[in-house]
């Protein structure tokens, strides 16, 4: 094909840019597992500024792990296929994070149950769209969950309704978001800190199916500055409740929450809401308008 390519394989354990020179003139990296004994945790790969395409062999199925810095600090990397990883169950913090991808295949990973560490896809600042629903077995979404990827336009949850626990700054600093459906993450329980922070192109944040949330960390939808409707009301409440919820949100217009809760309370003084829907607590298909508060 005319490829500029240099072969790897993955025997050799952690495949550091910064102590090897042998990808110097290469473009493509192809990873293999060929060699004697088996080896079943894919090694740190990264660091490599000069690679922009990555081939998995399919000897890499029988990889069941993927350690940290997979792929990691890849600045010129647009493309890889994560087919041949099928088999693999966990993979390790900075997976794919601070590269130039474009394009992504996630479908090696529907085995995968865990994500440790977080920072999953990270700083990937050319990316538009991924397809999330091979991580459909995931029970918790690690902290930094595509943390600033700045041309990513929109995200659906749908395939991840297992997932319990949300954790810090999921999707914070996404700018170009303008959307993102949250309806299937109905078995939610805990929402940590800056959830959506400084995503400023969204206009509308529905949590209607988060009937089961007990904790909301602070600095929720921090500085949304296009945010103008947002419904906690599901989110009823919820025992735990951190500070500055939609802190520096200056587009809001409408919110609804649930009379007497902590959200209700910090929304009372908060300036920058000209209405707030206060609701008695009632399953959402219950609920009935109440009042406005903090008018002008």
């Amino acid at each position: 094909t005319g490829m500029s390519v240099t072969v790897y394989d993955i025997v050799d354990g952690e495949y550091n840019g910064d102590s090897c020179t042998n990808t110097a003139g290469f473009t493509t990296l192809c990873i293999t597992n060929n060699t004697s004994p088996t080896v079943t945790t894919m090694p740190a790969i990264h660091r490599h500024p000069n690679i922009t395409k990555v081939i998995l062999d399919p000897s890499c199925e029988k990889c069941v792990k993927v350690d940290n810095n997979f792929l990691c600090n890849m600045s010129s990397l647009t493309s890889v296929d994560l087919a041949p990883l099928h088999n693999c169950t966990s993979i390790g913090s900075f997976f794919l994070s601070d590269s130039a991808l474009r394009t992504v295949n996630l479908s090696g990973l529907s085995k995968c149950t865990v994500i440790l560490g977080g920072y999953f896809l990270c700083f990937s600042k050319q990316l538009r769209t991924v397809d999330l629903s091979p991580l459909s077995n995931l029970k918790a979404i690690p902290q930094n969950f595509l943390y600033q990827c700045t041309a990513l336009t929109t995200v659906d949850l749908a395939p991840l309704g297992r997932v319990t626990h949300v954790g810090n700054s999921f999707l914070d600093g996404c700018t170009s978001l303008t959307s993102v459906n949250l309806q299937a993450l109905t078995n939610c329980k805990v929402i940590d800190f800056r959830f959506l922070g400084n995503c400023i192109g969204l206009t509308s944040i529905d949590l209607s199916s988060f009937t089961l949330v007990d904790k909301v960390g602070y600095d929720f939808a921090l500085r949304c500055s296009s945010l103008s409707s947002v419904d906690l009301t599901s989110v009823g409440l919820c025992p735990n409740v951190g500070k500055n919820i939609l802190h520096e949100c200056t587009s809001l217009k409408t919110v609804r929450v649930v009379a007497g809760s902590e959200i209700a309370s910090q929304l009372n003084i908060n300036k920058s809401v000209t209405k707030v829907q206060q609701v008695d607590q009632a399953p959402p298909s219950e609920i009935e308008y109440v009042h406005d508060i903090a008018e002008g």
